[in-house]
């Protein structure tokens, strides 16, 4: 069974529990807004009126149809996952985590084929990485490809300890 919560930076973190233990913890900060409202699939369920100011939540997932079920993500795909958020987001594009990043957008559309540009990227990505990934290297690639187009992209590789543990390809 896997229980979830929203962590206080605002992730949704799924664990495992114990079989034995049947019973579910949401935890939750409140925002702005003074509902929350939550949908879970299912064939049959209980009704209750709540007392006032609470929430209550009856389900059942032992009938989970269509093969929809939680998937727990954890150590290597975790990390990849990480790797990759923090190269797509922003720095200071979440309110909440506003460490959580890069600056890759700063060298989008410059010429790939620049040696300080390949640099620039190595050391973004390098800085975004550095608490999720120990003893890294990056190194960018330029690429063209001539196919039905013609694009640019940077091959970027990052390596733990000099084995190559994530790929990414950047166009712009």
């Amino acid at each position: 069974m896997i229980d979830f919560l929203i962590t206080p930076s605002g992730d949704l973190a799924f664990t495992e529990i114990e079989k034995e233990n049947q019973t579910l913890e949401i935890s939750f900060y409140k925002t702005k807004t003074q509902a929350l409202k939550i949908n879970f699939e299912m064939d049959t369920y209980l009704t209750d009126t709540p007392k006032k100011d609470s929430l209550v939540v009856y389900f059942d997932l032992t009938n989970i149809k269509n093969n929809k079920r939680a998937m727990l993500v954890e150590d290597d795909a975790y990390r990849m996952q990480q790797i990759f958020m923090r190269i797509k987001t922003s720095l200071g594009e979440l309110p909440e985590r506003p460490e959580v990043g890069s600056k890759i957008e700063t060298v989008m559309h410059q010429n790939i084929h620049d040696k300080s540009v390949q640099s620039k990227v190595e050391n973004i990505i390098g800085d975004a990485i550095k608490d999720i990934v120990y003893n890294h290297s990056v190194k960018a690639i330029p690429t063209v490809i001539k196919d039905n187009d013609y694009r640019q992209i940077m091959n970027v590789m990052i390596y733990e300890d000099d084995d190559l543990i994530f790929t990414y390809e950047m166009e712009g």
